[in-house]
């Protein structure tokens, strides 16, 4: 028998976290698969562009938006094997599909600042869903950027499935609302 968590005999072991304090600039932080310089030299031919409004796979990285302007924010970070569902206790909850070149993912503050080692990804290259939960957008929006803790929390899900259209799952904030609606329309297809 195993326990609810999956860490029992015969399980596989459960999702691998992080708890990272991380500076953004201008609400911004990179999540990278692979290294700072995957964000800069995407692959040819060039991967779609998946918008969902404070969460935006470009190349194999997705640019993630919070609700402070300049500040520090706190982030749990979660790598399964499967979709482990969104937490309802986040006010907004978005998800995109990115590719992992396979090497080992991490989150980089603005101009390269600093860089956040995660966990490993559990199944190599490929396709990953990472799901952007964020509970008090506005709150930390109008929070003042000398503030000495973080305010709002942020929480990551990362698990690999095959690509599926970008989805606003839950949108309760002014500030999430705002970037949805400012998302350009889908590229045409290349052919």
């Amino acid at each position: 028998m195993t326990d609810p968590a999956g860490s029992g005999p015969g399980s596989s072991p459960g999702p691998a976290t992080a708890r990272i304090r991380a500076s953004v600039h201008y609400h911004l932080i990179d999540l990278v698969f692979g290294g700072p310089g995957d964000l800069l030299d995407p692959p040819d031919p060039p991967l779609p562009r998946e918008d969902a409004g404070v969460a935006e796979a470009v190349g194999t990285a997705v640019r993630l938006t919070a609700g402070p302007h300049t500040g520090d924010i706190d982030m749990l970070v979660v790598s399964a094997d499967r979709d482990p569902g969104p937490d309802p206790e986040y006010g907004d909850v978005v998800s995109v599909s990115v590719w992992a070149p396979g090497g080992p993912p991490s989150l980089i503050e603005w101009a390269g600042e600093a860089v956040h080692p995660l966990p490993p990804l559990p199944a190599g290259p490929g396709w990953y869903r990472v799901r952007y939960h964020i509970e008090d957008y506005d709150a930390a929006h109008e929070a003042d950027v000398d503030a000495e803790e973080p305010v709002g929390r942020h929480l990551l899900q990362i698990w690999p499935q095959e690509r599926t259209a970008p989805e606003a799952e839950r949108i309760t904030s002014a500030g999430a609302a705002y970037w949805l609606e400012r998302r350009p329309p889908p590229a045409p297809p290349v052919r």
